[in-house]
């Protein structure tokens, strides 16, 4: 990797200038001579830039990743780049004023108050590392949806605020590094004082209280300076995603076992890996196709966790969430169910136009279901339908980060349609769902191909769609800055659009829950022992392969559905489950019912919502379900103390 990087710099260093005169220029730069200029204060800068930013990342990642036990956490997962790009997009469109202040005040302010309420989430279980990584990952989900409801809003004025979110280090001057460097060395320095006591972190809690160590304070003494290299880099240069996720699994991989060496060993990797990815960027820019380096380090950065996982030597550990259990599940169900036979009523009938409210008359309503019940019903079942999928990775891996966008399902699906809109000027509908139906399940095929190897490993099928959805969420974002005409419409579909689901399609996706539903019995076995752990399984008499793979197709087939109707609703995938958990409901079951049922109630509410709040316009219902869920997620994350 570093002989790659070193070569290529050389290369791009040698068509500027001979080497011997680039040297000169780094020391004593020839101000009349505008090769040097360029070569001093842009060529230099940005090569000192990658390697700083790639070492800050890795750090903050390796730091998060020990004290929330969880090898997926990172500075993107944990929502504080989502945080600073919120407060960046609020600043830009209503606070304009502030941006005097220069935006690396702005994004760092967003990225402390993420991670402030992240841990105030997780705060009345001394921080506990499944309550911290679960309210990153909503948060990052929640400003993530923010920013894309302004965007159907107000995306003309917000080209820019793509533009730098896409992350690039281009530089004009040293300015970038007098800023960064100072910065990121007090918070190295004070990472480096705390080391010893987040390697006994390593441990359980209650192993690492009876060595004397406060957790709460230690986990926060962690975070505030991993969290400000975050801020601070990403103010820097917009948002680039993957090293911190793949630096220290790099680290992890080629041996350092011991915390400290993942210190030293991780920072190195990250280093090595955002400086190669950015001399191909610039090689690539020679020929012609600018790609922001964001965009860059994910399409770099997850082929080589892709290639490097078979070689794993061990799992990654996974700690699912418990709550207390209800006495009664299926009063708790009944209702619920009648909540969402009540929030139909609305749905279908209660409508704003350009004279207010109004429920509709029986005639005027006839008139009206064969536009509303399709989207409707489209929205009901892709709610279940992802909540079903999102119960049963979540009972499989054990890990509370697991829902249909982890498996990648829906990554494949979006970018299938995005790349059929850039190839042909105006595809039809069929050749739209085509396009996406192959998409999702090529990449079901390759997540499954994968986990093959491993006997499909829970941890390591987490990494795998983890690293296909940071390629596809990066080229989206870079397709959007583009602020391609073509994309408008893909990315309403993006943001889970009900817009133009038709009869047809919805009596399709209707049928899919109620065929998984007649499934699901057949797999009781398989849901209720595999939480036990896998000596205990194979104790039992089951095969385990067998059947991770049979409940990742049903997964898949649930995910892939929803999918290709109304786009990638991966939120409520993560979010029904864990409300259903919280509520009490333990036994697998009666928690996918229940989960099904609030996934649609959720997306029935959502749907609704969207097409009344901002009338005339509308917002996808895939938006508006973070905002109608997302709080009462909080809520009861916060009265169960998960």
């Amino acid at each position: 990797m570093a002989a790659a990087a070193l070569v290529l710099s050389v290369l791009s260093l040698s068509r500027l200038l001979p080497l011997p005169l680039a040297l000169k220029a780094l020391f004593d730069p020839d101000l009349a001579d505008l090769r040097q200029v360029v070569v001093y204060y842009a060529w230099f800068p940005r090569l000192s830039v990658s390697l700083l930013c790639g070492l800050g990342l890795a750090l903050s990642g390796c730091v998060f990743q020990q004290v929330l036990r969880n090898p997926l956490a990172e500075p993107t997962t944990l929502g504080i780049s989502a945080g600073s790009q919120l407060a960046l997009t609020l600043a830009t469109l209503f606070m304009p004023s502030l941006l005097i202040l220069g935006t690396e005040t702005i994004a760092v302010s967003g990225a402390i108050l993420a991670a402030c309420l992240i841990a105030a989430l997780a705060w009345r279980r001394t921080l506990s590392p499944t309550g911290l990584i679960l309210g990153g990952l909503m948060m990052s989900l929640y400003a993530g949806t923010f920013a894309a409801v302004l965007a159907q809003l107000f995306g003309s004025a917000l080209g820019n605020v793509y533009i730098w979110s896409s992350g690039s280090l281009n530089q004009n001057d040293w300015e970038t590094l007098r800023y960064l460097a100072p910065r990121l060395a007090v918070a190295a320095f004070a990472i480096a004082v705390i080391a010893s006591p987040l390697t006994i972190l390593a441990l359980d809690d209650e192993a690492a209280r009876s060595l004397g160590l406060r957790l709460r304070a230690i986990r926060l003494l962690a975070m505030a300076p991993a969290t400000a290299i975050a801020g601070f880099i990403v103010a820097s240069v917009g948002v680039v995603g993957f090293i911190g996720l793949a630096a220290p699994t790099l680290a992890r991989l080629m041996g350092a076992r011991r915390f400290k060496d993942q210190l030293i060993w991780a920072p190195v990797f990250g280093a090595l890996l955002l400086w190669l990815t950015d001399q191909l960027v610039q090689l690539i820019a020679d020929l012609g196709w600018r790609v922001p380096t964001g965009t860059a380090t994910a399409m770099i950065g997850a082929p080589l966790l892709l290639w490097l996982l078979p070689r794993m030597e061990q799992d990654l550990p996974a700690k699912g969430a418990s709550s207390q259990r209800t006495p009664r599940p299926q009063i708790l169900i009944y209702t619920i169910l009648a909540l969402l036979a009540l929030a139909l009523l609305p749905a279908l009938d209660l409508a704003r136009s350009f004279d207010g409210w109004r429920f509709d008359t029986w005639n005027d309503l006839c008139g009206l279901l064969s536009l509303r019940a399709p989207r409707v019903a489209a929205a009901l079942s892709a709610g279940a339908l992802l909540a079903v999928a999102g119960t049963l990775m979540q009972h499989l891996t054990g890990n509370v980060m697991a829902s249909p966008e982890v498996l990648g399902i829906s990554s494949g699906a979006s970018l299938a349609a995005l790349l059929l809109l850039l190839i042909l000027p105006s595809p039809g509908g069929g050749m739209l769902f085509l396009a996406a139906s192959v998409g999702a399940f090529a990449t079901l095929f390759v997540t499954l191909l994968t986990g093959r190897r491993s006997a499909f490993s829970p941890q390591r099928m987490l990494l795998t769609g983890l690293a296909l959805g940071t390629v596809v969420s990066a080229l989206t974002s870079f397709l959007m800055a583009g602020d391609n005409p073509r994309l408008r419409s893909a990315i309403s579909w993006l943001s889970g659009s009900t817009y133009r689901v038709d009869a047809g399609q919805a009596l399709w996706l209707a049928a899919m829950p109620l065929l998984i539903f007649m499934l699901l019995p057949f797999m009781r076995r398989w849901l209720q022992i595999l939480p036990l752990g896998e000596t205990s399984t194979k104790a039992i008499g089951v095969n385990i392969g067998l059947a991770r793979l049979v409940l990742l197709i049903v997964a898949g087939v649930s995910t892939a559905s929803a999918t290709l109707v109304v786009g990638p609703l991966s939120f409520v995938g993560l979010l029904a489950p864990h409300m259903a958990r919280m509520l009490g409901l333990q036994r697998p079951m009666a928690q996918i019912v229940c989960a099904a049922i609030l996934g649609a109630l959720i997306m029935v509410i959502a749907d609704w919502f969207g097409r009344n709040a901002v009338f005339p316009s509308q917002i996808p219902a895939g938006l508006l379900a973070t905002f109608i869920g997302g709080p009462y997620f909080f809520w009861l994350m916060r009265k169960a103390a998960l």
